[in-house]
């Protein structure tokens, strides 16, 4: 059964990239979004957002078909193309950060959110509202 999935995936990715055949990318997308979208969902803890993710690396997959000779497990491909994508949103949106703190000797989650700096950001683009 295992074999016969990959086998299947390799050809749906297989007529994708050869014949741009839309009717595989949405029989691959149907197969494999749901797993992605639990998968990501476990990082996130925010269904739009992963929705959104896993959205976004299909996209990327349909944009670079022609560029996808190399990947000889599409599905393991993908989970990874939205664990990465998962890890840098939460790079990028997370307030906090791994910090190493010289006193303790040790690593430790500090939270970076300033509520000071963010009521600056909130004036300024008021101040920059109102001079446009």
């Amino acid at each position: 059964m295992i074999k016969e999935r990959k086998h299947i995936i390799l050809s749906l990715l297989k007529n994708i990239r050869n014949n741009d055949d839309q009717r595989s990318f949405e029989e691959l997308f149907r197969l494999l979004y749901p797993g992605l979208l639990n998968f990501c969902a476990q990082y996130i803890n925010d269904k739009e957002k992963a929705e959104e993710i896993v959205s976004d690396v299909f996209t990327k997959l349909w944009l670079n078909r022609k560029e996808t000779n190399h990947i000889q497990n599409p599905e393991t491909y993908l989970f990874i193309s939205v664990k990465n994508h998962s890890i840098n949103y939460l790079k990028q949106y997370s307030s906090f950060k791994l910090t190493f703190v010289e006193d303790a000797g040790e690593f430790q989650l500090i939270n970076t959110h300033n509520p000071e700096k963010e009521l600056e950001r909130k004036e300024l683009v008021f101040k920059m509202n109102q001079a446009i």
